[in-house]
């Protein structure tokens, strides 16, 4: 149980970071961005630990979505409300802006990569 609430905040904070892809830049970020990875693991295995441990069944992509238009994006994360934040592109930089903290990430080729605190999270443009 303890593994899990620290892969929820993982992924929560992750997520936080991805905001940073709703900018302008070199790159059109607009899309949608759903996990593939936590830490390393795929998210297949995230999510059936969380049903071993009685917290449900769900998809990838209710566990934690980044949805880019613009400047603006939406987070949607797992038991969590959606937030919304801006974002700015700066060639292969991604620096997301959520209640004013700033998390930043690489964007390439449709992946989003955020590590912050240890925790890793990878993001697939749908």
């Amino acid at each position: 149980m303890k593994t899990a609430k620290k892969l929820v905040l993982a992924a929560l904070m992750v997520a936080v970071m991805a905001f940073a892809l709703c900018a302008c830049g070199s790159q059109n970020a607009d899309g949608t961005y759903v996990i593939e990875s936590l830490n390393g693991q795929s998210v297949q295995t995230v999510i059936d630990s969380y049903k071993e441990m009685g917290l449900g069944e769900f998809t990838a992509e209710q566990l934690t979505k980044l949805v880019i238009s613009g400047e603006n994006c939406t987070l949607s994360a797992y038991q969590s409300d959606d937030k919304t934040g801006t974002v700015k592109v700066d060639g292969e930089k991604i620096t997301i802006t959520i209640d004013g903290k700033d998390e930043v990430g690489t964007l390439k080729d449709g992946t989003l990569t955020i590590t912050e605190s240890g925790i890793s999270m990878v993001m697939k443009k749908k």
